[in-house]
Parts: structure tokens; C-alpha cells; sequence
């Protein structure tokens, strides 16, 4: 059994908490999340010499001040090559994401899934504004899931 599929296992199961997984933890998964999809031709690494603007970096640029430097070190080198809602094992995003207590994890879990979402190949430059409007709908969706209506 590979050790992300174990981690999957736990999650699964609920033995493994994640509202207190530590940020080493969610880099773990992370690198799982993308070593799954790269292995089933859904990603693709991208160098970071040949990393180009994307929709992500673009969305990064107008969301952040104008006096915080950018830390490309902490992005994800990949690029999506199918409509994301195709891609694997991305309920473990979405569990950390609603589930984390640790802010420095859930704003990470934050990025990371909005990245899979905006980090589009060239292929799909015509989907992206309905990647976009289903990004946003599936956020609402989990929202409303989170914290129903009275």
C-alpha cells in the first residue's frame, strides 16, 4: 500500500483529525494529491523557469497587496489538463479545507484549491470562465453544507 493511500485510508475512516493536521501534514497530501494526478496524465509539472502567467497568478496578483512580495517558492508547479471536477482524490482538499482548525493550514488548503482550479492548461483556455463560475459554485455549495440555513 502506497503511503498516501494509507493517509487516504485514515481520512477515510475519520482515524486520522484534521482539524489539527499539521501544515507538514497538508504538504504531504498535497504532494500526494498532485503525484496521483500526474501519474494519471490530469496534471502536469511545470518547471519553474517555464512557468507562465496563469489565470492563477493573475487572481494572486489582484488579491494581494501591493506591498507583499510574491512567494513563488509556496506555489504548486503544475498545470490541469482536464476540467478539474475530474481530477482525483480532491475530497481530501475539500475534508482539510472545511475541517482545519490551524489557519496556516486551511488558508494553504484554500490556495491549493483554488490553484487546481485557475492553474488551467492552454487546452482548456476556452472552459475557463465556466472552470471559474463551477469553482464558485462548488465553494458555495460546500458553504452552504458547512453552515445551513435556519
Amino acid at each position: 500500500m502506497e503511503v498516501g493511500e494509507f493517509f487516504n485510508e485514515l481520512i477515510d475512516s475519520k482515524a486520522l483529525d484534521l482539524k489539527t493536521l499539521p501544515y507538514v501534514g497538508f504538504e504531504f497530501l498535497a504532494q500526494y494529491w498532485i503525484s496521483v494526478n500526474m501519474n494519471n496524465s490530469k496534471v502536469l509539472k511545470i518547471e519553474k523557469e517555464a512557468k507562465k502567467e496563469s489565470t492563477w497568478s493573475y487572481w494572486k496578483k489582484q488579491n494581494e497587496a501591493d506591498d507583499v512580495e510574491e512567494d513563488k517558492a509556496d506555489d504548486p508547479l503544475f498545470s490541469v489538463l482536464i476540467d478539474p471536477d475530474q481530477l482525483e482524490k480532491t475530497e481530501i482538499i475539500e475534508q482539510i479545507v472545511l475541517e482545519s482548525e490551524i489557519s496556516e493550514v486551511y488558508t494553504a488548503a484554500i490556495k491549493f484549491y483554488i490553484y487546481t482550479h485557475m492553474s488551467l492548461d492552454e487546452g482548456l483556455s476556452e472552459d475557463r470562465s465556466t472552470i471559474t463560475q463551477q469553482l464558485i459554485k462548488k465553494c458555495f455549495g460546500l458553504l452552504e453544507i458547512e453552515n445551513p440555513s435556519p
